[in-house]
């Protein structure tokens, strides 16, 4: 009976696994998906890198020839131009020569007015000075004739100076540029006032009318008439005491001129005049002298003499220059006679004679604190002579000549 129920159950199993695999033969249920078998993987291989194109092969160029080496440049240098103004320590820079004593550059230079009328007989220290200006004392009405000195005392001396006379308008700028000191015998009211309220330099006022004003001066009664013609002199050492008293010693930083040992190229002039016909005859001669190689001064044909010496007035430089002298209503005396405004900056016409020949150019002064400059017609500086200068100012309608 077991086994009949075992046989039983085996057959049903048969029979459902055949109706199953019936049904999947018609489509009935889906069959399931088998598994995929692996395919191979060949072995890994170099895969080889395709070579570029082939292009055309550049000909071949010749090598540049490679150019010598260029020789080295020099370093330029700027040209050093001589200052035609520069001096060595111990010379005279207004007269280009050596001083004895150095420290005589240190001392402040000293303006002295001088007579210079046709009523004067006798000169002293003009011989002496390191330099002369001279110029027009006044206005028209008594012509071009009369002149005024002024002469700078620096690091010469003298013993004797004079006769002293008044100032004027003109010294006023003419000592500021030189750095000095100014000693005159009075002034009109204006001119004493500018300097002595506006002046940056020490001033000495003497009244000739007081004959005990001793001091720096003394007055010598010459018999000449009218008396305050030649009366007042002075000297350096007295000069020199005065500005020690006032504290009026400085050393002056003077730019001063070119020197040159040789002239320069000009036109001959041994014997220069300077007409100052107008009223009074008086004609101004300067002589060159080849003996001393300085210029001899004559008034009207005579020779003008320094008294301390009895040696005519000589200078190795003559500068003429012109500018404006201009009228003004300040009476200088009794007569009624008036005084110039003579302009000194600015620039001008110049004549400067030397060794026989002069040179024609002008002056230029850039402003009244500063001295003059000799310029030639280029805008050099003329070379003096080392020696003393005389400097004449004049108006433009007074032309000199030369022979």
């Amino acid at each position: 009976m077991k086994l009949q129920k075992q046989l039983f159950r085996f057959s049903l199993l048969i029979s459902l696994m055949g109706i199953l695999l019936f049904l999947a033969a018609c489509g009935g249920q889906p069959a399931a998906t088998p598994t995929p078998t692996k395919t191979p993987v060949p072995p890994a291989t170099d895969t080889p890198i395709p070579s570029p194109a082939p292009t055309d092969t550049p000909t071949p160029m010749p090598p540049t020839a490679t150019p010598p080496p260029l020789p080295p440049t020099a370093t330029p240098t700027a040209t050093l131009v001589p200052d035609p103004y520069a001096h060595a320590a111990e010379i005279n820079p207004l007269t280009g020569l050596v001083v004895d004593d150095p420290a005589l550059l240190q001392q402040r230079p000293i303006f002295v007015v001088v007579n210079g009328s046709n009523n004067v007989a006798n000169w002293y220290g003009l011989n002496d000075a390191d330099l002369v200006y001279e110029y027009l004392m006044e206005a028209p009405r008594k012509g071009y004739s009369y002149t005024r000195y002024a002469a700078l005392f620096y690091t010469h001396s003298s013993t004797h100076i004079g006769p002293m006379r008044s100032a004027r308008i003109v010294n006023v700028d003419m000592t500021n540029e030189y750095q000095a000191a100014l000693v005159a015998s009075g002034a009109n009211d204006f001119t004493r006032w500018l300097l002595k309220e506006q002046a940056p330099y020490p001033y000495l006022d003497v009244d000739i009318d007081d004959p005990g004003n001793n001091r720096y001066v003394w007055s010598v009664d010459t018999g000449s008439r009218p008396p305050w013609e030649d009366r007042m002199r002075t000297n350096t050492d007295l000069l020199r005491q005065w500005l020690k008293d006032v504290n009026g010693e400085q050393a002056p930083t003077l730019r001063g001129w070119a020197f040159a040992e040789e002239p320069p190229a000009g036109d001959p002039a041994t014997t220069v005049t300077i007409p100052l016909r107008i009223i009074y005859p008086k004609t101004i001669t300067w002589q060159y002298d080849a003996a001393s190689g300085e210029y001899q001064r004559l008034i009207n044909d005579v020779p003008q003499v320094d008294s301390n010496t009895n040696r005519v007035l000589s200078a190795a430089n003559v500068i003429i220059l012109t500018t404006d002298y201009r009228p003004t209503d300040y009476v200088e005396d009794e007569a009624g006679a008036t005084s110039w405004d003579v302009r000194m900056t600015g620039e001008g016409a110049l004549w400067a004679a030397r060794d026989g020949v002069w040179v024609q150019g002008k002056w230029w002064t850039p402003d009244n604190g500063h001295m003059p400059e000799w310029l030639d017609a280029s805008g050099a500086p003329i070379p003096l002579k080392p020696g003393r200068s005389w400097v004449l100012i004049v108006p433009p309608g007074i032309t000199p000549t030369a022979r």
